[in-house]
């Protein structure tokens, strides 16, 4: 197959849950056979982070905790590897920046490699999960002022993702403050 082939079977499987064990296998096998195109190695993980929250044998979706289903066998430092070499093949594509910014959010809670991730991403024009991600990565560790200016420019002002976030900030569901060894403290105030 090639690399067009991959991205049209990829893209077709994208959207299907519970999710195909197909696509996962497809995204192996894309960056197996093109090492040097970037974009199958962000969905690659992508694939693999979507199959643990939609595994086969599940219609709904998880908490959103790091769990393995049979189907995946790759984990965080693959993750990082992955994402890493595709930042270097093409660091001009903001996808594998907002990737790295969530896997330091959500999967190692390192804010600050998060909030650095994430502001690459926008300044390579992302999307509106950049901003989102950005935004609630401040709000973590204590600084709402600036996820809420994060929101107020951002372009994509009605994407649903950024009115969630910013409804969620607002409700004080993200009020706790990341400290720099990696500990959350409980908002006091």
């Amino acid at each position: 197959m090639s690399p067009d082939d991959y991205i049209d079977e990829i893209v077709d499987l994208w959207d299907e849950r519970p999710v195909p064990p197909e696509l996962v296998r497809l995204a192996k096998e894309a960056v197996e056979r093109f090492p040097d195109i970037a974009e199958f190695r962000v969905r690659l993980v992508r694939a693999v982070i979507l199959a643990d929250r939609y595994p086969p044998s599940e219609a709904e979706p998880t908490d959103g905790s790091p769990q393995r289903s049979d189907t995946v066998d790759i984990g965080i430092p693959e993750f990082l590897t992955h994402l890493t070499l595709a930042v270097q093949l093409d660091d001009s594509d903001p996808e594998a920046f907002e990737e790295l910014g969530y896997i330091y959010d959500i999967y190692i809670d390192d804010m600050i490699q998060a909030e650095y991730y994430f502001q690459q991403a926008i300044e390579r024009g992302g999307s509106e999960w950049c901003y989102s991600g950005l935004a609630r990565v401040l709000e973590q560790m204590g600084r709402r002022e600036d996820a809420f200016r994060v929101l107020d420019t951002c372009p994509f002002q009605w994407a649903e993702c950024v009115i969630d976030m910013r409804g969620e900030i607002e409700r004080g569901e993200w009020d706790f403050r990341w400290c720099e060894s990696n500990d959350l403290m409980e908002d006091d105030e």
